[in-house]
């Protein structure tokens, strides 16, 4: 199986080249390799926001970003080197996550590793008494405030809490990003991820939610190592003409934030399925690049690629409204119209209004 998958990777190295070649970081807009959101400053082509999803995917191609594989060791030297910048997650908050992926997972074990971190039992207190539940009475117990707000919300919120504790917020500042609304971002892919795995009999949700919570992990190592350069990223009037934000990411840092996340998830010892499903979170329009992963991965990565976009559409962008465009056979996994718009109606309603609850409490 890697034997195949290393042939077909080596075979779509050559037609990658050609096609970064011929495009050299910018678009043309008359065959747009993304579709971006009306709000969206970096780009000249735009179209309404109840029109995203609207085009068929076979009418326009779409920026892939390159693989780590695909890089010169120059680049890949400077991404490994900023990577190892970032501190490993605190030992507690990594015993906990082990745990909640643990098929024997105990919940007394999982409250006795809240209640070591008191800003984590905080957190989940504040969630378990929001209007999200709107319980009876006052929740005072950690482990029935980890009862009550699950093991999936447990995860994103101690997990965002160890990730925001190693962000250097004076650097995050100089690159003019917003920590929050990036966090608000992942947030809302997380949860997104979770309610789209459940169309997958096999998939675990919690998987699912550190898929979706960490898929951007690679803007903060942006942020953190290179604060000067994201800012010249997110500044409109450096951009090129029609340049999407992916294609303005490889041109001044050499990879996209997918790359920089992958490598950090690989130091962090995170499995594969998950390096990987944060590598290609920027693919769903390339079914056949998915094929040549195993079934569990192209999954995940599915998942993680639409709760990205659904977590856009739903009002939390990140600071990044481009929309990514899908082939009929990724959503077709899920059982959802590849009209974007047309998907987000099959999530629950109110989603968004959850979302904006846990990001409150947070």
């Amino acid at each position: 199986m890697e034997t195949l998958r290393t042939t077909r990777i080596s075979k779509l190295r050559g037609m990658l080249r050609a096609f970064f070649h011929f495009f050299g970081g910018h678009k043309d807009t008359s065959d747009s390799i993304h579709t971006v959101l009306k709000s969206n400053p970096l780009s000249v082509v735009s179209i309404a926001s109840e029109e995203v999803g609207s085009m068929p995917a076979s009418s326009s191609s779409r920026y892939q970003p390159r693989l780590l594989k695909d890089m010169d060791q120059e680049v890949m030297r400077a991404v490994l080197d900023a990577a190892c910048e970032i501190p490993a997650f605190p030992a507690v908050i990594s015993e906990l996550v082990a745990c909640l992926h643990s098929p024997n997972v105990s919940e007394a074990r999982v409250s006795e590793l809240v209640q070591l971190d008191p800003s984590l039992s905080t957190s989940v207190l504040r969630v378990a008494n929001s209007a999200l539940y709107a319980t009876d009475q006052t929740v005072v117990s950690v482990k029935t405030g980890v009862m009550l707000i699950g093991f999936d919300l447990l995860q994103s919120i101690a997990m965002r809490g160890a990730v925001s504790g190693m962000i250097q917020m004076d650097r995050v500042k100089a690159s003019k990003q917003d920590p929050d609304a990036l966090w608000a971002h992942s947030i809302a892919a997380s949860m997104y991820a979770r309610e789209l795995a459940q169309r997958l009999p096999r998939m675990e949700s919690s998987e699912a939610v550190t898929a979706g919570l960490l898929h951007d992990i690679g803007k903060i190592v942006m942020c953190m190592c290179y604060p000067d350069k994201v800012a010249d990223l997110i500044n409109p009037q450096t951009s090129l003409l029609g340049e999407s934000l992916l294609a303005k990411e490889e041109r001044l840092f050499g990879a996209c934030h997918t790359v920089f996340g992958a490598v950090l998830a690989k130091n962090w010892g995170l499995p594969d399925s998950l390096v990987c499903a944060i590598e290609l979170h920027h693919h769903g329009n390339c079914a056949d690049r998915l094929k040549s992963y195993s079934k569990h991965i192209r999954d995940l990565t599915i998942v993680t690629c639409l709760a990205n976009q659904f977590a856009k559409l739903g009002g939390f962008s990140g600071n990044d409204n481009e929309i990514d465009i899908f082939s009929p056979e990724v959503t077709d996994r899920l059982n959802l119209p590849c009209d974007l718009m047309e998907a987000m109606k099959k999530m629950p309603k109110d989603m968004p209004k959850r979302i904006n609850t846990v990001i409150s409490c947070l």
